[in-house]
């Protein structure tokens, strides 16, 4: 959403009676948005991690990653 939207919405916020109770309503359906949208975007990386279906070591993997692909040879650091 642009910023000149936000203002507008904002705006449009202002412009209501809302009372008191409405208010934290309000902010806390916002902030439990914001925590999903968090939670999701963390969500989509979890696939990377774990096991990739061998049992091989994460060293091990690495360096037979690193060994594949001779012809195509670059420095790599370890870790």
């Amino acid at each position: 959403m642009s910023t000149v939207a936000m203002n507008e919405l904002w705006t449009y916020l202002k412009s209501l009676s809302l009372s008191a109770g409405n208010k934290t309503w309000l902010a806390e359906r916002l902030i439990e948005s914001s925590r999903a949208d968090k939670l999701t975007e963390a969500d989509e990386f979890a696939c990377f991690s774990g096991n990739w279906g061998d049992d091989v070591p994460v060293n091990e993997y690495a360096d037979s990653l690193r060994s594949a692909h001779i012809e195509k040879v670059r420095d790599v650091e370890t870790w």
